[in-house]
């Protein structure tokens, strides 16, 4: 599922800021100030990790002003994760303004996070992680074809698969296997790389009996989040016949779920969706 044309992508290398990072985290006891200095040699990075932090999803009782207060609130791993997500963010900026893209992208991480709750595949951070990362091949296909973005605007209403085979068919690659090789060059762990890249294909792998559980887990709740943030963003729309990103029955029938399960789920993550939007973060 892998294109020669991926060769021709530059894929975003990690940064030195990243690398020491990981180097401190690993070991055996990692010191918050180190930490801290490290993250002061990028300001702009910083006061993003920082906002990113005191977003509702994150839950912080208090806004948190350093570093320091955010490792010892939320430990090196957590907000390592955060760090990636916000270097990652910074290093795609060259291509220009997408703040739609990211919004959408943040409100599917965000949704993601609440999911696991009733798909438990991983842990909060890694689903949010998952939900950040799981469309950005995107930006890479819109710097290097001038009509992407129209063509992909067009493409509303498709559903993965779909879109997955127009991509194939005009450029030779497709977003999905991009948004997962930036994943593994990330050093994203694997089992979360694979469910990105296999999204269009998600039907025939929980149907299929062949693949290992947990990546059918994270493949369903990915798939549910994308779904319900397409609904959400839709919620007072008229057109009651907006199209699935992709066919719910074969995720609910691996799920062992019903259509009304599904619906109290999603009534669910919306209720706290508007509560975070209010300032009040839910439990």
């Amino acid at each position: 599922m892998r294109s020669d044309n991926q060769a021709d992508f530059v894929i975003p290398a990690r940064p030195e800021i990243l690398l020491q990072l990981a180097a401190e985290i690993r070991k055996d006891d990692p010191c918050f100030n180190t930490i801290a200095s490290i993250m002061m040699g990028d300001v702009s990075l910083y006061a993003n990790v920082l906002a990113i932090i005191n977003t509702p999803f994150f839950g912080m009782r208090e806004r948190v002003t350093s570093m320091n207060n955010a490792v010892s609130l939320l430990g090196v791993n957590r907000v390592y994760s955060i760090v990636r997500m916000a270097t990652l963010r910074n290093s795609l900026k060259t291509i220009g303004r997408m703040d739609r893209f990211w919004d959408s992208s943040t409100e599917v991480a965000t949704i993601c996070g609440h999911v696991r709750r009733f798909i438990p595949c991983l842990s909060k951070d890694d689903a949010y992680t998952m939900g950040m990362m799981h469309d950005c091949g995107i930006p890479l296909m819109m710097n290097n074809f001038d009509d992407y973005r129209s063509f992909f605007d067009s493409r509303t209403g498709l559903d993965l698969p779909e879109l997955h085979q127009q991509e194939q068919e005009h450029y030779a690659i497709d977003h999905f296997e991009l948004s997962g090789a930036i994943a593994q060059a990330w050093n994203i762990p694997e089992q979360i790389c694979q469910a990105i890249r296999l999204q269009p294909y998600a039907e025939e792998i929980l149907e299929s009996g062949r693949y290992d559980e947990t990546l059918c887990n994270m493949l369903c709740l990915l798939l549910i989040s994308k779904e319900f943030s397409e609904k959400f963003r839709t919620l007072w729309s008229v057109d009651e016949d907006q199209r699935p990103v992709m066919p719910m029955d074969p995720i609910l029938e691996y799920l062992g779920i019903c259509d009304n399960d599904l619906v109290d789920i999603r009534d669910d993550v919306f209720s706290r969706l508007e509560l975070s939007d209010t300032g009040i973060v839910p439990a």
